[in-house]
């Protein structure tokens, strides 16, 4: 009789484990899906930011290096004539000396500038030697910048070489390199990097071109006032390049050549990289607080399209160039909904089959106990019924002792059958009972004669007490319930406790706050704690129960508490009585018409 409910579980638990894995594989691709589509997204976040500060940074860096390659070539010294041409060779004062701007002036940025001649010599104008110093100092010059400039000049000179620097091969600035293009061909496995990357080219040629348009704009302005200066009588001839910035020994170099007269310079400048590099990434620090630029040094490449324009540098965006994930996504909040959703369907489905299996079971053992319960008094009426009938029976005592029995047994069949009906009434909603306000001892008296009468048929005596003040109470009852429900309790008593020595059955009145108990007790041999549990459930006997147990089918307390609690009051088994069995039926009390009113 379990296997086919075993069966219908394992069905289940096998559909259900199907539906919870299909879900559950669903569930895992949609989210490596948004997982892919977050992070994509926060590539291009990044990459916007990385962008955006790159423009930045060249658009800040483009002037400063214009600013370098549009300086005239006289400034390199640290006096220059004013009067007369200037043959870059000349230590003697000439007339009309004027200080260079570099001199006398502080350059933002500027660690040292600094001219090679055609001979190797290396100067710098801030560094004046000779009657220059004296006249630097004649001048108002600061001494300390000039000590400063002449203490960064003695480190300098060991590291540069004429020779080194003049076989430089110096780029223009905003060339590009090929090499991220060349390395998105050869990433063809990740498409998204390479398109990543042709877009990185395309931003770098971009940025290349307003740096070159911006030295353009000024190298030929700073020509053109050179061609037309006075100072210069006649001109000399003079060629000027752009200055190209590059890494050297661990310094950032502006160099360019220049040559005068047909000799060759080298001018420059040292970059104070510290003070840059602050300036430049606090110019970026809203996009990308975290951020750090890394030289770049010649032949290098930058695959990632990270690369200024302007300078020999990249940027890294640095551990704060991060773009944290909602934790509680739409598509994240649909999975929730969705699981929670199919959880539920499945408690209902589970709920719903349990309720059914149960149901199936309840029935199958109501329609056994109650064939069962049926069989025993048809076989006995059919049998008496035909001794009677057929005169079998002379002695009138027989035959009134088979009257008695068929009158009881009759009796029996209408009890279950009216526990049956009123069962079946209470589980359509169909049932209505009639609620009045009664007296306790009115109640006790109109329902003391049938459960007498009960008692008397088990040979049991039925005891009633009730104190006046308990007795006097008024509550509010259903009386045929009532009625009912004590009934049941008293045959209940009468069935159980008929090899008790004490043959009595005791129903008592109590008050209990705002209820009235009344209490049916017997002296039996009670009921064991693991059946007291399953007391009130209905139909709980089965045929072999119903075989090796008292009359009945369960269906009497079952029935008795749904009646009590439809009249607003309870039924329960008082587990702490262990002399026989104790069931205590409460009433909801009602005002006391014996009391006067306050």
């Amino acid at each position: 009789m379990m296997t086919r409910p075993l069966y219908v579980w394992i069905l289940f638990g096998l559909s259900l484990a199907a539906v919870l894995v299909a879900m559950g594989w669903v569930s895992l691709t949609v989210l490596d899906l948004e997982e892919e589509r977050t992070a994509a997204g926060r590539r291009a976040a990044l990459e916007e930011d990385v962008r955006l500060a790159l423009w930045s940074i060249d658009s800040a860096a483009a002037p400063l290096i214009a600013q370098e390659s549009t300086r005239p070539y006289f400034v390199f010294r640290s006096f220059y004539n004013a009067g007369g041409p200037d043959n870059q060779g000349s230590q003697q004062a000439p007339i009309n000396l004027q200080p260079s701007v570099l001199l006398s002036d502080d350059v933002p940025h500027i660690a040292l500038h600094f001219q090679i001649d055609p001979d190797g010599a290396l100067t710098s104008p801030q560094a004046p030697t000779g009657p220059l110093r004296v006249l630097a100092e004649e001048r108002g010059i600061p001494v300390e910048r000039m000590n400063r400039a002449a203490e960064k000049l003695a480190e300098l000179t060991p590291m540069i070489e004429q020779k080194s620097l003049l076989i430089y091969n110096v780029q223009e600035v905003g060339q590009i390199e090929d090499d991220a293009a060349d390395g998105a061909w050869r990433n063809e496995q990740n498409p998204s990097q390479v398109q990543q990357s042709f877009k990185n080219t395309a931003e770098f040629n971009r940025r290349a071109q307003a740096s070159r348009q911006i030295l353009d704009q000024n190298f030929l302005i700073s020509n053109g006032l050179l061609a037309n200066n006075d100072f210069f009588v006649p001109p000399v001839k003079v060629e000027l390049n752009r200055m190209t910035p590059f890494w050297f020994d661990g310094m950032l170099l502006f160099v360019r050549r220049v040559i005068i007269s047909d000799r060759e310079y080298l001018q420059g400048c040292v970059i104070d990289w510290p003070a840059l590099r602050g300036w430049l990434l606090g110019l970026v620090a809203d996009l990308l607080p975290g951020a750090d630029l890394l030289p770049l040094n010649q032949g290098e490449t930058d695959g990632g399209g990270r690369r200024l324009a302007s300078l020999p540098l990249r940027i890294d965006p640095g551990p704060g160039a991060t773009y944290p994930t909602p934790e509680m996504s739409p598509l994240r909040i649909s999975l929730i909904v969705a699981w929670a959703c199919a959880l539920l369907a499945v408690g209902a489905v589970g709920l719903l089959l349990m309720g059914a299996l149960s149901l199936s079971e309840r029935r199958g053992a109501f329609v056994s106990a109650v064939t069962h319960e049926l069989r025993t008094p048809l076989t006995t009426l059919r049998m008496y019924t035909e001794m009677l009938a057929g005169g079998m029976v002379p002695d009138e005592a027989k035959r009134q002792h088979y009257l008695d029995t068929l009158h009881g047994e009759a009796d029996r069949l209408g009890h279950l059958v009216e526990n049956v009906l009123a069962y079946a009434r209470l589980e359509r909603g169909s049932a209505k009972g009639r609620i009045e306000t009664v007296t306790v001892g009115d109640l006790l008296v109109g329902v003391h004669g049938v459960l007498k009468q009960r008692a008397a048929q088990a040979k049991l005596e039925l005891v009633s007490a009730a104190p006046r003040e308990v007795a006097s109470s008024m509550v509010r009852a259903d009386i045929t319930a009532v009625e009912q429900i004590l009934f049941n309790l008293v045959d209940n008593a009468c069935k159980y406790a008929l090899s008790d020595e004490e043959k009595k059955i005791t129903l008592e009145a109590r008050s209990i706050g705002a209820q009235v108990a009344l209490r049916v007790r017997d002296h039996g041999p009670g009921i064991a704690s693991g059946e007291a549990r399953k007391l009130f459930k209905p139909f709980r006997k089965s045929a072999r129960d119903a075989a090796n147990s008292a009359p009945g089918v369960g269906l009497g307390l079952a029935l008795s508490r749904r009646l009590a609690r439809m009249m607003g009051g309870d039924l329960r088994f008082e587990e702490s009585v262990t002399d026989g069995a104790c069931f205590v039926l409460t009433l909801p009390r009602a005002r006391d018409r014996h009391k006067p009113r306050e």
